[in-house]
């Protein structure tokens, strides 16, 4: 597998795209709008009640598309990535999205988001971020092929494969905030549903937060 236009970036054997700046005036307005006035965090977990906690808030397709113009920005990621990595991802194969606030106090251990060949998209979306951590680590460090260390920088966008390990770094300051949006991509099965179930309504609110989470 080459690195190609959008993909400009390898780790390991995997292309991967970082890119900086990604959306423009307009659509960073548009964000900047949502999240200060329809963003509605809670400090939840996804459907299961022993799940990871964290600062969530949940987005469907058309509030991404609202938001992001993703058939515009997004789709030709999506698009080369299928070229790449063989797969057959469409617009309505956005199954995930979210967006997690995350502190200083919040500890993390790494994970792959799925073995299947889905697609992930990263975006640093805090304008305000001054912190030497809240990036994160991207590729399973091996002797050959140490782990990335992608840092925190508004309107940075992240694509990889799900099935990169990956873990967040949280901030090292108390007082900063580190906010990303979380757009999954992958096929279901055709005997499986295809509805998305990461919505607001079916987060679980809890009241204490595990020490070790996921993000």
């Amino acid at each position: 597998m080459s690195v190609t236009n959008l993909f400009n970036d390898k780790i390991g054997d995997n292309p991967v795209a970082i890119i900086d700046n990604f959306f423009n005036k307009d659509i960073v307005t548009n964000w900047l709008e949502y999240y200060q006035h329809k963003a509605d965090f809670r400090y939840a977990v996804e459907e299961v009640e022993n799940g990871d906690a964290l600062l969530c808030h949940c987005l469907e397709l058309p509030q991404v598309e609202s938001i992001f113009n993703m058939s515009e920005t997004l789709m030709p990621f999506v698009n080369e990535f299928n070229e790449l990595y063989n797969t057959d991802l469409k617009y309505t194969d956005m199954c995930r999205a979210h967006v997690n606030l995350i502190t200083s106090n919040d500890k993390f251990s790494g994970h792959t988001d799925s073995t299947e060949n889905g697609m992930v998209v990263l975006w640093f979306a805090n304008p305000n971020i001054n912190d030497l951590g809240a990036g994160f680590f991207l590729g399973k460090h091996t002797d050959e092929t140490p782990s990335r260390l992608i840092s925190n920088k508004f309107n940075r966008l992240v694509v990889f494969p799900a099935s990169m390990w990956h873990s967040v770094q949280a901030p090292t300051n108390r007082c900063t905030f580190r906010i990303s949006v979380y757009l999954g991509f992958a096929q279901y099965k055709t005997n499986e549903s295809r509805e998305r179930n990461y919505r607001q309504q079916n987060l679980v609110n809890k009241f204490n937060k595990r020490v070790e989470v996921h993000g």
